[in-house]
């Protein structure tokens, strides 16, 4: 088992600004019988950051703004250049978040066929961010220099009144994988196999209000003005899903010819159901051509290594749920009973064939290794292309079609070229002084 727990405090470019972050973690493995093995971990923190209620951008824009024949502070300790106030005494913007990374997993050894594994893992990770920011009137001053003594004169920069700003968002995602591990050597011969599923779910909700107009300094909703030109609010919330199947078969003899044969049958929310899943294979192969006896006896060849691989990858792009027709929500739209109301319209017309972006890769490579180390060598020639890319269709459709036309998996791609690597390394260890 092992424990641990930190904490991390940092100040930031102004004294406003700040970050107290405190993170602990926790791991247990435990022989639960000579073929069982059961692994727990939990890793996690707590985090907040402070900041001026304004942002980053307009504190330097404010600092653009500042009069080189006028001080930032007067005599009598009040601001004179709009940034001071907004960075010292416009109220507070605090963002606090806890996050939790948790796993467990079993590991099996099937004993009835030697160099077979079970394992599986189930993993929860929650995150939940809570922002408030109450903001205050920035004051302003200036001087009246014809009055004696000096006149002093207040002023409000931007908002007259006391504003409130507050959020918060809650995330988690759940991962289930389970699998099958294989590895035997027989001879000279050594063979490898993994078949693995895994599903992941993602949850997100959001929400946040906003209040203005404070008569007091009390930064919690209730305490705003209740007219309706002073109250907003906005939510939202969405959910994915992803299944995957993964396969990957090893063997190598005599760690001299080396061959692999994997691939992915991948499945995601973003696609329709006739679309939703790709099968994504790969090959490689490897010659250690320095393992051969006709290379053995060049003693200034230490590693000499001749691969080759092609490989499928499928890529996630554009929006997700293209395959549905998406309609946006107006208002106000009619009066209805004397009352205002919404309405939904048609935004984008739906493409049920939006599938995978795809990418064929081709790799040929060179490794070596000369004269004991002296002379690292490392080429590679690649090859990508790439089809199915979304792109916006090159049709026009006149304004009376009414609706905007979707992406199309109509693009293609091609990215070729050479990596050379020369690298040398050498050790001296006598007669150094």
């Amino acid at each position: 088992y092992y424990a641990s727990v930190g904490s991390q405090h940092q100040a930031g470019i102004w004294k406003p600004t700040s970050q107290a972050r405190y993170n602990y973690s926790i791991s247990i493995d435990a022989d639960v019988t000579k073929s069982t093995k059961v692994s727990f971990s939990l890793n996690g923190r707590e985090q907040q950051n402070n900041a001026p209620t304004v942002s980053t951008d307009r504190l330097f824009e404010l600092i653009h703004y500042a009069s080189p024949i006028t001080p930032i502070l007067f005599s009598n300790g009040e601001s004179g250049a709009y940034v001071w106030n907004n960075v010292h005494n416009s109220g507070n913007a605090k963002t606090k978040t806890s996050q939790i990374y948790s796993q467990i997993s079993i590991d099996q050894d099937l004993s009835f066929i030697k160099g077979l594994k079970l394992k599986g893992t189930l993993a929860f990770d929650p995150t939940l961010v809570r922002g408030k920011s109450f903001r205050t009137p920035s004051h302003l001053w200036s001087v009246d220099t014809t009055q004696t003594p000096y006149l002093f004169i207040d002023g409000i920069f931007e908002q007259t009144k006391p504003s409130l700003y507050q959020s918060m968002s809650y995330s988690n995602q759940f991962t289930y994988q389970g699998g099958l591990t294989y590895a035997n050597t027989f001879g000279k011969s050594s063979f490898g196999g993994l078949i693995l599923v895994e599903s992941k779910k993602n949850n997100y909700e959001y929400f946040d209000a906003t209040r203005r107009n404070y008569n007091l300094t009390v930064d919690e909703l209730s305490m705003g003005s209740s007219t309706l030109a002073d109250i907003s609010n906005s939510g939202m919330s969405s959910n994915a899903k992803q299944l995957g199947f993964v396969y990957r078969v090893t063997y190598d003899y005599a760690d001299k010819y080396l061959l692999e044969a994997s691939g992915r049958y991948d499945g995601s929310y973003y696609f329709a159901k006739n679309s939703r899943f790709g099968f994504f294979p790969a090959f490689s192969a490897g010659w250690r051509v320095s393992e051969e006896n006709f290379l053995k006896q060049i003693h200034w060849i230490d590693n000499l290594k001749i691969r080759a691989s092609y490989g499928q990858v499928g890529a996630l792009a554009g929006a997700a749920f293209q395959y549905l027709n998406l309609y946006n929500i107006y208002g106000p739209a009619a009066v209805l009973d004397g009352q205002a109301v919404q309405a939904a319209i048609e935004g984008i017309e739906s493409n049920p064939n939006i599938t995978w972006e795809r990418a064929n890769k081709t790799n040929i490579g060179l490794e070596a290794t000369l004269w004991k180390g002296l002379i690292k060598l490392e080429a590679d020639y690649f090859l990508e292309r790439r089809a199915n890319m979304l792109t916006s269709p090159t049709i026009v459709v006149p304004v009376e079609y009414g609706v905007s036309l979707s992406q199309v998996n109509a693009g293609k791609m091609q990215n070729q070229g050479i990596d050379l690597t020369i690298s040398t390394s050498r050790r001296f260890n006598k007669n150094l002084h």
